[in-house]
C-alpha cells in the first residue's frame, strides 16, 4: 500500500487540512479522528460515499477515533479531510501552539484495521514554522515553511513532531540527532551519546540499521510514554538520564531493529520482547551493574507474583498481563537461550530473524522454525514452552 499526502498543519488554530491518495488499500473499514470532516472522497476518480460509525466502539488507541467504510471499493482512494485536532489524544498526541505531535494514536491519517504496512510521501506545510521531524527521509524543501519526506521503509504510521522551541543536537560521529527544548538540552546531549553507543553495539551484533540515513530523537514537551517510528524515536521531554529512563531509551532504540512482526497481533512479542532483550543486554555494558541486578530481581518478583497469567502467545492488546507477556517473559526467555548457547550463536539466529522479516512480517511459527534449524529442537522447544505455558517462569525461578 502506498499513501501520498499533502498536509497543512496550523498549530495556533489546532487545524489539519490534508489530502490523501491511497493505492492498493485493503477493502475494509478504517479509522479516522472524529473531528476530521471528510470534505471529498473518490474511488478510482469517481465520487464515493464515506460512512462513519460514530456509535460503534472507538479504536483501541483512542475513544475519539472511529471506523469509516467507503463504498464502492477500488484500486485508488482519494480523501480530503479538514478539522480541529486540539488537545492530547491517547496521552501522547496533540496539535497546538507549543507542540505538534501527530501519529497513529491520534488517527490524523486513515488507519486500517488490519494495520497493513505501507510506504508514503508527505508534502508538509507547517504554519508558524519551527524544527520538524518525521519518521521518513527528508527530501529537498520546496519552499520556506514546507518540507517533503519519503518513508524509509514500510510501516503502519505517519508520525510528525514539531515545536517552535526545539533546538537540534547532533552526535559528533554518527547520524544521530535530537530535537529538544532548551531546558531539556543537557538530557538531549546524553541521550544522543547513549543512542549512538547502542546503535554501534546492535550493528555489531546483528547488522547496521536499514532504511534510515539519520536517526532522530524528539523530546516532546509533554508527559505520557515513549514510542518509536523508524527512524524517529519520540520521548517525553522530561526523560532524564537516570538509569531507568536510559533503559527506556535503549528499548526504543532497539526498535530500529526489532519491528519485525505485525503490531497488535499475537506475534507482537517479537517486536517488544526482542527490544526489551536488547535493552537489557545493552544495559549490561552502558548502565551501572547494580541497575541490572535490581531490575532483574524486580522483574523476576513481578512474574512470580502472577503465575496465573495467560500464555504469552494468547495475551491480547487489552490484557492486564500485556507488559509481562509481550515484554518481560520473552526477553527473559531469549536471555535464557543466550546463557545456554552463547551470544554469538544467538546473534546468528536473531540476524536470520531480521533477514526473514525483510520481505514479510515475521511470525511465531517462522521464528521457531529458524531457531530449530540453527540451534536444534531442544532450544526451539524451550522458547515454544515459554510462549505457550500459562504464567511461564524463567528457569532461575521455576526450579
Amino acid at each position: 500500500m502506498f499513501v501520498d499526502v499533502e498536509a497543512v498543519l496550523d498549530p495556533p488554530r489546532q487545524e489539519v487540512r490534508a489530502r490523501f491518495r491511497i493505492s492498493e488499500y485493503p477493502p475494509e473499514r478504517w479509522w479516522l479522528h472524529d473531528n476530521l470532516e471528510i470534505v471529498g472522497c473518490r474511488v478510482d476518480g469517481q465520487p464515493a460515499e464515506a460512512r462513519r460509525f460514530l456509535g460503534g466502539p472507538g479504536a483501541p488507541f483512542s475513544p475519539r477515533v472511529h471506523q469509516i467504510e467507503v463504498t464502492p471499493a477500488g484500486a485508488v482512494l482519494e480523501l480530503d479531510v479538514a478539522g480541529v485536532i486540539g488537545g492530547v489524544e491517547a496521552e501522547v498526541n496533540c496539535l497546538g501552539p507549543e507542540l505538534t505531535e501527530l501519529a497513529l494514536y491520534v488517527g490524523w491519517h486513515p488507519v486500517f484495521v488490519s494495520y497493513p504496512s505501507f510506504e508514503f510521501t508527505l508534502d508538509l506545510q507547517l504554519l508558524g514554522g519551527g524544527p520538524v521531524a518525521v519518521n521518513a527521509v527528508r527530501l529537498e524543501d520546496p519552499s520556506p515553511g514546507r518540507s517533503r519526506w519519503r518513508s524509509a521503509s514500510g510501516g503502519i504510521d505517519i508520525a510528525v513532531v514539531a515545536s517552535p522551541g526545539f533546538v537540534e543536537t547532533r552526535h559528533d560521529r554518527l547520524p544521530v540527532r535530537a530535537l529538544a527544548n532548551a531546558d531539556h538540552g543537557p538530557a538531549a546531549i546524553d541521550l544522543v551519546r547513549v543512542v549512538g553507543s547502542a546503535m554501534e553495539a546492535c550493528a555489531a551484533w546483528w547488522r547496521p540499521v536499514r532504511g534510515a540515513d539519520v536517526v532522530m530523537l524528539a523530546l516532546s514537551p509533554r508527559e505520557g510514554w515513549p514510542y518509536s517510528r523508524l527512524p524517529l524515536i519520540l520521548l517525553p521531554g522530561g526523560t532524564g538520564t537516570t538509569s531507568e529512563a536510559l533503559h527506556i531509551v535503549l528499548h526504543e532504540t532497539a526498535h530500529l531493529w526489532w519491528r519485525v512482526a505485525r503490531p497488535l497481533s499475537a506475534d507482537d512479542w517479537l517486536n517488544e520482547g526482542l527490544a526489551e532483550y536488547a535493552a537489557n543486554r545493552l544495559a549490561r555494558d552502558l548502565l551501572p551493574g547494580e541497575f541490572t541486578r535490581v531490575r532483574t530481581a524486580a522483574t523476576l518478583a513481578e512474574l512470580a507474583a502472577h503465575p496465573d497469567d495467560e500464555p504469552v502467545i494468547e495475551s491480547g492488546q487489552e490484557s492486564p498481563a500485556r507488559h509481562r507477556n509481550r515484554y518481560l517473559r520473552p526477553a527473559l526467555a531469549i536471555e535464557a537461550i543466550e546463557r545456554q548457547v552463547g551470544a554469538a550463536a544467538l546473534d546468528r539466529v536473531l540476524a536470520a530473524w531480521l533477514d526473514s522479516a525483510s520481505d514479510t512480517p515475521l511470525s511465531t511459527p517462522a521464528a521457531l522454525a529458524i531457531l530449530d534449524q540453527q540451534l536444534g529442537p531442544t532450544i526451539a522447544t524451550c522458547l515454544s514452552d515459554a510462549l505457550t505455558t500459562p504464567g511461564w517462569q524463567p528457569p532461575s525461578t521455576a526450579e
